[in-house]
């Protein structure tokens, strides 16, 4: 009948040393720490990073310490036993054991162990040595460590949380009062990203300048993943530990029963030995309870054993962490480590804008020097530039190395500024070269080429070629070389209404007519002429080299005084310099004739 409700009765106790469990590790959850959020607060305030470490250590220690000094390593053994079936891999491995024995020892040295202590000690080791030893239960042992471990996290994880609040004060008065509070939360957020978040942590904002704790889920995660990382170690190591522990007291607690167990055994049985005797002891209740027993206590022994390396792993990844964040915040901590305008500042700023105020200090930095800094926190324009100018204006900054130029180009755009840093006129011109009108017009031609050998061009000449369709203007910049687009400018600028319209409508019907036109000398001598539109007429005039007719029209022209003369040698030059060159021979004829030959001596 004992036999029938026994595992009942052993279930129901499991089930109450659970529940025990279960209910003391959420009292212990739930439960107020009296008194941790000031700890450590007065000795974290310091310039020394090796005090503050210390403290750090020191906290993580005595919350794991404190949430492990209630657990009961028995009940999570006896669990884990249970769920890894380590009960019927015993039974299996001291039956195999038993047989191995059997089989290699003689008749005569079985009966003997009957009568001999020590032969039944011997047997006895024999069987303990290859039943626990065994690969089998080597890997039993390990997967209830592990199993415990997974339990343990659990039990740490809720423990850690009485740390996390202590924990961010001590980097909250270690980092605040010289840093400010924004980069006091971001580093302490920081720490537990590092790592991973347990599940529901929440998180922390600033407020009023303020650090304002959600959540215990931010140092908590650091401790957690060490935690877990040294339990996975431990699982790995504590078999073979546990192995030499309990053969020790198996071995013991065989010998030592020897002989009233034999009272009760027939003839029959006495033919293997002590081995009936030693399979029974090792397949008992009382010997599985004292092999869970020296597990529990071994599991107990070694995570103490890793509790300071736990806790020191975590005060050292923290400073690493903040180390991490001065290295790539490297200017805006030191700035905010001596510069009281800027401390406050950085308080107003969001953990997530922080990025943005380091692109933003570089950048006046490189340009105006810390006096420039302080000279923007004054005016606002620091401010504006860190919390709401468009990524376009940073992107713009950064290209030209001016925060300046691009805060000019945002109130010249406008909603357009990220066009401008689209069409990168940015990189060619400088916003005060332009009016918001120009700007627009050449905005919306929408054409990365054309807007870029338009906006290279001197403003009047830029705007002379913008006053075109926008249809025109693209044809022109693609067309013409930028020096032919800048002559062509030039010409626009430069000339009467009548003739500008004359060279403008000839070179957009034939581009390459401004090779001719590109001469900066040819350029003085038509913008210098008193008749612009017969001077302009003259060079797109077509005909042949020697036309006597055109020679005569524009030489006409030329002495009349309409036009420069340099036009006739650009339009006539091989006339002009065959007529030079008969010219130069009559000349000579003359003077041949006026003082005839020279006398020889």
């Amino acid at each position: 009948m004992i036999r029938v409700f026994r595992p009942l009765v052993s279930s129901v106790t499991v089930s109450a040393l659970l529940l025990a469990s279960v209910a003391q590790v959420f009292a212990q959850a739930t439960a107020p720490a009296a008194g941790s959020a000031a700890t450590g607060v007065s000795v974290c305030q310091v310039n020394d990073e090796d005090v503050f470490r210390a403290e750090i250590d020191k906290l993580t220690f005595a919350a794991i310490s404190k949430g492990l000094a209630g657990v009961d390593y028995s009940a999570l053994v006896n669990v884990a036993w249970r769920e890894t079936g380590t009960d019927s891999v015993l039974d299996q491995r001291v039956t195999k054991s038993i047989t191995e024995i059997q089989d290699e020892t003689s008749w005569t040295a079985l009966l003997q162990s009957l009568a001999s202590r020590e032969a039944a000690q011997s047997l006895a080791v024999s069987v303990a040595e290859r039943t626990y030893r065994s690969e089998e239960m080597k890997k039993a042992v390990e997967a209830i460590a592990g199993d415990v471990g997974k339990q343990l996290t659990g039990r740490i994880e809720l423990a850690t949380l009485d740390a996390a609040q202590p924990a961010i004060g001590c980097v909250r008065a270690f980092l605040g009062p010289r840093y400010g509070s924004t980069i006091a939360l971001q580093v302490a957020g920081d720490t537990g990203r590092a790592f991973e978040q347990s599940a529901g942590a929440g998180s922390a904002q600033v407020s009023n300048g303020d650090l304002v704790i959600e959540s215990k889920g931010l140092i908590a995660g650091a401790v957690i993943l060490v935690v877990r990382r040294a339990l996975a170690n431990l699982a790995k190591r504590i078999g073979q530990r546990v192995v030499g522990a309990v053969l020790g007291k198996i071995v013991s607690v065989v010998a030592g029963g020897i002989g009233l167990v034999l009272i009760a055994k027939d003839i029959w049985e006495m033919r293997n030995g002590i081995l009936p005797v030693i399979d029974a002891e090792m397949k008992s209740d009382e010997t599985k309870a004292k092999v869970k027993s020296e597990i529990a206590a071994a599991i107990s022994e070694q995570l103490q054993t890793h509790l300071k390396e736990i806790s020191s792993s975590t005060a050292d990844r923290i400073l690493d962490v903040w180390h991490e964040f001065k290295a790539a915040h490297a200017k805006v901590v030191e700035l905010a480590g001596k510069q009281p305008a800027f401390k406050t500042f950085i308080d107003t700023v969001a953990p997530a804008q922080l990025p943005r105020v380091d692109r933003v200090v570089a950048l006046v930095l490189s340009s105006e020097g810390e006096a420039g800094v302080v000279k923007r926190l004054d005016d606002g324009t620091l401010d504006e530039a860190a919390k709401r100018l468009p990524e376009a204006v940073l992107d713009i900054a950064t290209d030209v190395r001016s925060l300046q130029d691009a805060i000019g180009w945002h109130q010249l755009a406008g909603a357009d500024v990220d066009k401008v840093a689209k069409l990168e006129i940015h990189r060619i011109a400088k916003p005060q070269d332009f009016t918001a009108e120009s700007l627009r017009k050449l905005i919306g031609l929408d054409d990365g080429f054309a807007v870029g050998r338009i906006a290279a061009l001197p403003r009047a000449s830029r705007d002379a070629i913008t006053a075109m369709t926008p249809d025109r203007q693209k044809s022109l910049a693609r067309a013409l070389t930028p020096e032919e687009l800048s002559s062509f400018a030039g010409y626009v600028q430069g000339l009467k209404q009548n003739a500008a319209v004359r060279l403008v409508s000839a070179v957009a019907d034939d581009p390459h007519r401004m090779k001719i036109f590109s001469d900066a000398t040819l350029q003085q001598a038509i913008l210098a002429s008193r008749d612009q539109n017969a001077a302009v007429g003259l060079m797109l005039r077509d005909g042949a080299i020697f036309d006597v007719l055109n020679l005569q029209t524009d030489f006409a022209l030329v002495t009349g005084g309409d036009v420069s003369p340099v036009l006739m040698w650009h339009k006539h030059t091989g006339a002009v310099a065959t007529g030079l060159a008969g010219a130069g021979l009559v000349l000579l004829m003359l003077l041949r004739l006026m003082f005839g030959r020279r006398r020889r001596a």
